[in-house]
């Protein structure tokens, strides 16, 4: 068979099939004394096998190795093979994480609510204290979201910490607590954490205490990490360092579990 008829027997084209010649995926077939590619019947399945294998999503320079006869080992096929399925379940999941997200968005544009990276619950509670504020707590409260979602964009942001921090601002006493914490918390900016060490802590202890009232945080599944060396880097979100030994400090806390 001449290299039009092949390609067409295997659903390909001429180009393609030297193609595969150039990358060794496709060992070439005997010449006519004419110089001619004659291609026999092995030719075409093994052509077929090549074009069905990337079209399943193998690369094709690991398609050589799987289809030498004699050559390859039945374990490195498998090893390919499986690399390759866990690779599409990561994609899937990856696609399933971005159509839930993008679902929501969609439900958020539809309703003419802001598009936000926060739980609906605490965006919702947030905005709801923030039309509710005067004109002293409204800029505390429109910088706090702001940090807020800066975490859950950059994924430094638990949803423990987020579902905690919804329940927590049920009340009008907790709200007053809350709003006390965040004027501390404000007034440590640039303070030097040694300095501010017994500020740091009563404040940890507060906003831990507050959070702690929640269910979230119990011994199971949903508990906060046991040490604070799992936690993200917070230098980035968090650029003031009395304010991250803050978060670091409720952190701890909370890792001691509810007795705390």
């Amino acid at each position: 068979m001449r290299i039009g008829v092949v390609a067409q027997a295997a659903e390909t084209t001429a180009r393609a099939v030297r193609h595969y010649h150039q990358l060794g995926v496709l060992p070439e077939p005997i010449r006519t004394p004419a110089g001619y590619r004659d291609y026999s019947m092995n030719d075409l399945v093994r052509l077929m096998r090549i074009r069905r294998l990337a079209e399943s999503g193998v690369p094709l320079g690991a398609i050589s190795a799987m289809t030498t006869v004699g050559e390859t080992d039945e374990n490195d096929v498998i090893g390919h093979l499986s690399d390759l399925i866990e690779g599409i379940e990561r994609e899937q999941e990856s696609l399933r994480v971005k159509k839930c997200r993008l679902l929501a968005l969609l439900e958020d544009a539809r309703a003419g609510r802001s598009l936000t990276a926060l739980p609906r619950p605490l965006s919702d509670r947030l905005s709801e204290l923030i039309d509710q504020s005067d004109a002293i707590t409204r800029p505390e409260l429109e910088r706090e979201r702001d940090h807020l979602e800066v975490l859950a964009l950059s994924g430094n942001l638990p949803e423990q910490w987020a579902t905690a921090m919804t329940d927590s601002l049920r009340t009008p006493e907790s709200v007053a607590t809350y709003m006390t914490a965040l004027a501390r918390w404000s007034a440590l900016s640039g303070e030097d954490p040694a300095g501010a060490k017994d500020r740091i802590d009563t404040l940890g202890v507060d906003i831990a205490a507050l959070l702690l009232t929640s269910n979230v945080f119990s011994y199971s599944a949903h508990s906060p990490p046991q040490d604070t060396d799992s936690l993200p880097d917070l230098s980035e979100t968090i650029p003031d360092p009395a304010q991250r030994a803050v978060v670091l400090r409720v952190a701890s806390i909370l890792a001691e579990g509810a007795d705390a």
